[in-house]
């Protein structure tokens, strides 16, 4: 299918994506958002003041001791958990030519991939006989929405 026959994604999302054509495909790079659960941080937060507690107890006596080791472990575990949640915003890349699609870091033959959808938050790579081949989470609904057809409009028509 050519370049002029391929239906338009429509436009492109301001914010959270960047697009480019590509000779007979484009190449999107898209940005995550993940939600910071402030139960879940303060959780791991209590975590780490009773494991430093803990750890401070075994260290000895001398109150000033046991402040610095229960600082340094939750500050490590701090360190831990941001490295963990900031890999959640690293971007993501999505691009399709007429014989692959290259879904964060995978390669699809175009001929295995039968659509793209959002489904539950998520921008999921479907197969033709619908087995999940990829999904990526916490896009901005309008830039899934763009991929998705962006996708879908890359695909080859059914003979």
């Amino acid at each position: 299918m050519s370049g002029a026959d391929r239906p338009d994604p429509g436009p492109v999302p301001a914010h959270g994506i960047v697009v480019r054509p590509e000779g007979e495909g484009f190449y999107a790079r898209a940005w995550p958002r993940p939600p910071l659960g402030v139960a879940r941080l303060a959780g791991v937060v209590v975590g780490w003041v009773a494991i430093g507690v803990v750890a401070s107890r075994l260290a000895g006596d001398a109150p000033a001791l046991r402040a610095q080791v229960v600082s340094g472990t939750v500050l490590f575990g701090m360190l831990i958990a941001g490295v963990l949640y900031g890999y959640g915003f690293v971007p993501v890349e999505v691009s399709a030519d007429d014989e692959t699609v290259y879904w964060a870091g995978e390669r699809f033959p175009i001929g295995l991939v039968g659509g793209c959808r959002t489904e539950h938050g998520r921008l999921v790579l479907r197969a033709r006989d619908g087995r999940e081949l990829g999904t990526i989470a916490h896009l901005r609904p309008e830039v899934a929405q763009w991929i998705g057809r962006a996708v879908e409009a890359s695909l080859p028509a059914d003979p």
